[in-house]
């Protein structure tokens, strides 16, 4: 199953207060530095805690800042734009792009960001991102995107093969799965759902899915923030909450054993998969 990634980019008008720290975040960009890929946009990059952004509480990392004070901030210069921020006075209007502008960026060039899972005995597994370092493996009903969350839409079933496995093979191959494809290990252009999906089909059939639907790893590598910048229930479905809440239980039994709790194999993967020399500005 492929379910599409949905949402609607929504532009807002945030009204700020300067504080003694300035507005209280960074931002990057800009014509001659742009931070995401074909697009000299301005980018808030960091939320400043106590800032005034922050206290505020609507403006988040990844927002689009489109204008200020009226004045839109299309094709100038980083320097040009952080003067605009600096001489805009203490009461700053800003009309912001929040963070779901990854789907216009991705529907412009005509294609889409795809999760996937695997069907197979009535069953679909699939894989998501959590903090915890065990499993972050789940099961849902077979194509039932409602499980998964509101900014999922079902696209389309593809075959990929028969496997000799039996249905009671099924849960070990998952425990031992499981062991790679940890909640902290989840990185989205190394190892995202597609990444578990794809392992998971060479497995038991023999062949990898089709490599169009890994589109999120080749997007994460051209816009470095992207990660922070998708709907929490993206990376951690809503379907994936309730083996959390499994998983931290079994933790907690673990922990009154004499088995050593710590990852074998290191955490998970927290840079970017790319970096920059962008200049990020505290306005």
């Amino acid at each position: 199953m492929n379910g599409s990634l949905h949402s609607t980019p929504s532009v807002v008008v945030i009204k700020l207060k300067r504080g003694p720290a300035g507005l209280g975040f960074n931002i990057v960009g800009g014509l001659d530095q742009q931070f995401v890929l074909d697009d000299c946009g301005i980018y808030v990059s960091k939320i400043k805690e106590n800032g005034a952004a922050a206290l505020d509480g609507r403006l988040k990392e990844g927002d689009k800042i489109l204008a200020i004070n009226g004045i839109k901030l299309e094709n100038l210069k980083h320097t040009a734009v952080v003067e605009l921020f600096r001489t805009a006075g203490e009461d700053v209007e800003l009309r912001v792009q929040q963070k779901y502008w990854i789907n216009e960026y991705t529907s412009n060039l005509g294609i889409g960001v795809f999760h996937s899972g695997i069907e197979i005995y009535g069953r679909e597994f699939a894989y998501g991102g959590h903090p915890y370092p065990f499993s972050g493996i789940f099961e849902i009903n077979p194509g039932n995107a409602a499980e998964l969350g509101e900014t999922f839409k079902f696209k389309e079933a593809i075959a990929l093969g028969t496997t000799d496995f039996t249905e009671e093979d099924i849960d070990k191959i998952m425990e031992e799965l499981g062991k790679e494809f940890k909640g902290n290990a989840y990185h989205l252009m190394h190892k995202n759902c597609n990444h578990f999906s794809s392992s998971l089909s060479e497995l038991l059939c023999g062949r990898e899915i089709p490599r169009w639907v890994n589109r999120l790893a080749y997007f994460s590598s051209c816009i470095p923030f992207l990660q922070s910048c998708l709907p929490k229930e993206w990376l951690t479905p809503a379907a994936l909450q309730s083996h959390i809440s499994l998983g931290l239980h079994k933790e907690e039994r673990n922990e009154s054993s004499d088995e050593d709790p710590t990852s074998p194999s290191g955490g998970g993967a927290t840079g970017s998969g790319s970096s920059h020399s962008c200049r990020h500005t505290r306005v």
